[in-house]
């Protein structure tokens, strides 16, 4: 996250820790400075999928999901996170071995969220569900966290982390969600004067789709970024994200050498000029193994 000059970085390393990373940028000599580290999850835990928000006030968020004998989301909040972080006390998700389990930390006007996937056995099988938790007041130490289901998934979703989904927010309250399920895509609307979700439908059909995004221009207009196939879908909305209509078609030629088996697409939360999204696409070479390329298409709004 950029945060005028600052950048603000979190992954997680070799280890399963996750980290914090800083870095902020000199406009007169145009160069970054050193990056700083700081270790930002307990010693010994095996984390994943570390998301990060920033408050109004310089707070930084951190939300991933530990992998033990359960798998559970807990998130970590810092004032100073180059120096020392706090961890929130809670933790979310249903408490078993099962994987498919990943958040986005929401920072949104005075609303501090978190969205995240969560699966569970019901009846025999195994349920994935969307859900939103809010806290209720902006202190993580003091304040406690409501629990929604936005929506259920179904009971054949093969998404071995629960990662398929993507959202952006407004900066005023609102909350904008796509989720891929089953192939299709599912689009959620939260209201941040009325605290409620509303699903909105975007296509009446599946294109078998499993890689999504969202992206907001500042002018506030949203933009849906799909994969049909090994092709992108790009969609619009000039209402707030109460309609989608089609805007344009991302298209590549296919060599040899390219694998598009997994077509996942990058792009940034918000945006200025031109939306930048990034497609990732393999390398079939066996001198190559492993070896990932990146196609970047600029989008026009």
């Amino acid at each position: 996250m950029l945060e005028n000059n600052r950048l603000h970085i979190v992954y997680r390393d070799l280890y399963g820790a996750i980290i914090y990373a800083e870095t902020t940028y000199d406009n007169q000599a145009g160069t970054w400075a050193p990056v700083q580290t700081r270790v930002v999850t307990g010693g010994g835990e095996r984390a994943r999928a570390p998301t990060l928000a920033v408050d109004s006030n310089g707070r930084v968020y951190v939300a991933y999901t530990v992998v033990d004998f359960v798998v559970t989301i807990h998130m970590a909040y810092s004032d100073d996170p180059l120096d020392v972080w706090y961890d929130s006390g809670f933790s979310w998700g249903s408490e078993n071995s099962l994987g498919a389990k990943s958040a986005r930390m929401i920072v949104s006007g005075e609303k501090i969220g978190l969205i995240y996937t969560d699966v569970r056995f019901w009846l025999g099988r195994l349920q994935n569900m969307m859900k939103w938790s809010l806290l209720e007041g902006n202190d993580p130490a003091t304040g406690s966290w409501s629990d929604t289901i936005i929506s259920f998934g179904t009971t054949d979703d093969h998404d071995p982390f629960g990662s398929h989904f993507s959202a952006v927010t407004n900066g005023s309250g609102n909350v904008y969600l796509v989720w891929a399920v089953d192939r299709s895509i599912r689009y959620f609307r939260y209201n941040g004067t009325t605290g409620e979700w509303s699903s909105v439908p975007i296509f009446g059909n599946s294109f078998r789709t499993a890689y999504l995004q969202i992206s907001r221009h500042v002018d506030g207009r949203l933009y849906t970024i799909f994969n049909v196939g090994s092709y992108l879908v790009v969609m619009e909305s000039a209402d707030d994200g109460k309609s989608f209509s089609f805007h344009s078609f991302c298209w590549h030629s296919i060599q040899w050498w390219q694998d598009w088996s997994n077509p996942r697409m990058e792009t940034p939360s918000v945006f200025f000029d031109q939306l930048s999204i990034l497609q990732q696409v393999g390398i079939q070479d066996p001198a190559l193994p492993e070896v990932q390329v990146l196609f970047q298409y600029q989008m026009v709004p």
